[in-house]
């Protein structure tokens, strides 16, 4: 359990309108390997929205996955999507990606927060 609060608190840290990475949150709680294990804990998030899971996204810049789901052409996705640009995150259009899921949202670098700004005090 509190590896999973942990995870918690460093998502707490990444403000409105920028996005980490699955793997960056791993990092910062110390656990570089085990960024399937916190994107698995996100996926449960009982916390949302004070807990703001859809900042996290995968490291190629694509979406990752919203409550459980990866298809970009499911509703959840698309609201990810939209809660991302509602709150100010740029995409990159301009870099035409194609993911194992079909889509081609690329999320700009400049919206990209590194493991420096997401400081995490670690029991």
């Amino acid at each position: 359990k509190t590896k999973g609060l942990l995870r918690y608190s460093a998502c707490k840290q990444i403000p409105k309108g920028k996005v980490t990475t699955y793997k960056v949150l791993a990092q910062v709680i110390g656990k570089p390997k085990a960024y399937r294990a916190v994107g698995s804990s996100l996926r449960k998030n009982p916390f949302a929205p004070e807990v703001p899971c859809h900042r996290v996204i995968a490291t190629d810049r694509s979406l990752g996955g919203f409550y459980g789901e990866t298809d970009p052409k499911v509703a959840l996705m698309k609201r990810k999507h939209a809660l991302l640009i509602e709150e100010g995150v740029h995409f990159d259009h301009t870099e035409k990606k194609t993911f194992k899921k079909g889509t081609n949202a690329t999320v700009a670098i400049s919206s990209i927060v590194d493991a420096s700004s997401l400081l995490v005090a670690k029991k």
